[in-house]
């Protein structure tokens, strides 16, 4: 189970679904109220409102749906032995990664239209999910290979 290669890809995953909590996705900059910059994350938009309050807003579906990304890979290395559902797993998690990747891009363009602010900078925790899709094809490609070689290993016999 750990000497397997789709194994460390799907730690990666894991790994950068838990960094990816603590770093933003995207940022704005307000022009208007001397560069105050507003900082979205998984969880949570952190910022100053103009007026000097504090502007938190939680959305935590986004947060929810990168926790369930981090489960099912976890659940998925575990599946070692069916590597059939182990595949299956890991494609429904690709399709929720896709799935975090829109949400980012619609939740940043939902907030910049609400604090009518139109430069969007992406973040370091906006290439996260791009990592974990490409983490995840390369695990399901070595799934494949595994596959293959116990298929032909057994037509041997």
């Amino acid at each position: 189970m750990w000497q397997r290669i789709q194994t460390v890809f799907l730690i990666l995953v894991v790994i950068a679904g838990i960094i990816a909590y603590y770093l933003p996705f995207a940022g704005f900059i307000d022009p208007t109220a001397s560069g105050k910059e507003f900082l979205l994350y998984l969880g949570k938009t952190i910022g100053e409102n103009p007026d000097g309050t504090s502007n938190l807003q939680n959305h935590q579906w986004l947060a929810a749906i990168n926790g369930l990304i981090s489960l099912l890979s976890l659940i998925s290395i575990f599946l070692f032995k069916n590597r059939q559902r182990q595949m299956l797993l890991i494609s429904f998690t690709t399709l929720l990664v896709a799935g975090c990747i829109v949400g980012i891009f619609y939740l940043a363009d939902q907030m910049s239209g609400t604090l009518g602010i139109e430069n969007i900078s992406y973040k370091v925790g906006g290439i996260i999910p791009v990592a974990q899709i490409l983490l995840l094809i390369l695990a399901r490609k070595s799934i494949k290979k595994d596959d293959a070689l116990v298929r032909s290993a057994d037509r041997l016999r």
